[in-house]
């Protein structure tokens, strides 16, 4: 990157501001807020870039984050100074307001700089994207858009009138979006179709945490415990999961979920209905590595490989799923290589007797082919790590 300067807009905070957030939050963003984490601590691995933050709160909408005012100020955090950008926390009003915030604090930290930074955007979000986009233009300097999901995603936590203007503003992200001079995706479809020919395209699947388990054995004590960690949606396949665990005639096993989504109710009545499955609420982070490697015998990701939600996505959790050395029952989706496809135990089509048969391929693996399994999945993860995969992005930016 040698000495070029970057204003990253985003959802970048410090982790103890970050932590206070998410606890007040009923679907905490913990993925996006990972990521992120993981993409400016690769970066700042080079010392000689200028690189300025302008973040706001990760938050969904009042009420479900019980907040509804976020103010701007300036946090010290690792050697940097990041500036916060506030809002008022209310369904359309809080786009205005970040929108609105963004273009002013951007154009104070422009004035404040000799040297003019290019503008790396990331997020799909209206207010980042149209403040990128701007301040780019203005400024004639190249807008780098880092994009992780595609736009115009329905949750279950909006109300009737942001689902109805969901349209309205996928449209407009999709023309700012095409509007990047330079794209880093998760995924091939993501980056082809939603940036114009004109831009430079990249695809980075994302980025492993540097700690790495060390490979694991099967575990002789019974329950074998199979674990699903992260956003419980359905559109993440919870209830397929559900449904073909109950089929398991065994039990030596149990099903447990952590996290939160608009499948917690369904989990706990089908608790009620099978006592081997568990929901475990939702864990801070910092515990999710210990549920991983230590209260997990496998892990579990199934999504439909066919959705367009799927194609344009990378799901993150792989890559701390895969650093624990835990084995996994996952989909085979598009966005996986052949090296990950190969360490995984693979449910072979989107259908209840799949999932079912995974399951019981997993609970009847033998001790040393539960061992190749994991050091194969920590020899990938390193491959991955932010260490590894520094280099990467550091070039990507470097050529910009």
């Amino acid at each position: 990157m040698g000495n070029k300067s970057f204003i990253l807009l985003s959802f970048y905070l410090p982790e103890p501001i970050l932590k206070e957030y998410l606890k007040t939050d009923s679907w905490p963003q913990v993925q996006t807020s990972n990521f992120l984490k993981r993409l400016v601590n690769v970066m700042n691995l080079d010392t000689k870039k200028d690189i300025s933050f302008l973040s706001t709160a990760p938050v969904t909408d009042y009420p479900s984050n019980k907040r509804k005012m976020f103010f701007s100020k300036k946090h010290k955090f690792g050697g940097k100074i990041i500036q916060e950008v506030g809002f008022i926390n209310l369904p359309i009003i809080k786009i205005i307001t970040r929108s609105l915030n963004f273009l002013f604090l951007g154009f104070k930290a422009f004035i404040n700089k000799k040297n003019k930074p290019d503008v790396i955007c990331f997020s799909i979000h209206i207010p980042i994207l149209l403040s990128a986009y701007v301040l780019s233009r203005f400024y004639k300097v190249k807008m780098i858009g880092i994009w992780t999901d595609p736009p115009n995603v329905e949750n279950d936590f909006d109300n009737f009138l942001k689902k109805y203007l969901r349209g309205v503003e996928a449209s407009l992200a999709k023309y700012l979006m095409s509007k990047a001079d330079v794209v880093i995706g998760l995924t091939r479809p993501l980056v082809d179709d939603f940036s114009s020919k004109n831009a430079i395209k990249y695809v980075v699947n994302g980025f492993g945490p540097n700690e790495i388990s060390e490979p694991k054995v099967l575990r002789k004590t019974e329950p074998k415990i199979i674990t699903h960690v992260g956003s419980l949606m359905v559109r993440y396949g919870i209830k397929e999961v559900i449904e073909s665990f109950k089929m398991v005639e065994r039990n030596d096993a149990e099903l447990h979920f952590y996290g939160v989504g608009d499948s917690v109710d369904y989990i706990k009545e089908s608790s009620i209905e099978d006592s081997r499955i568990k929901y475990k609420g939702f864990i801070e982070p910092i515990e999710v590595k210990e549920v991983l490697e230590k209260k997990s015998d496998f892990l579990i990701n199934v999504r439909d490989p066919d959705s367009d939600l799927v194609k344009y996505s990378f799901p993150s959790k792989m890559f701390d799923y895969l650093a624990s050395g835990t084995p996994i029952i996952s989909s085979i989706l598009p966005s996986f290589n052949a090296h990950m496809t190969s360490v995984l135990i693979p449910v072979k089509n989107y259908n209840i007797n799949s999932i079912k048969t995974a399951i019981e391929t997993a609970l009847d693996i033998n001790p040393s082919a539960y061992k190749k399994l994991s050091i194969e999945m920590t020899a990938l993860s390193e491959e991955l790590s932010e260490n590894r995969m520094s280099k990467k992005i550091l070039s990507i930016l470097g050529a910009v």
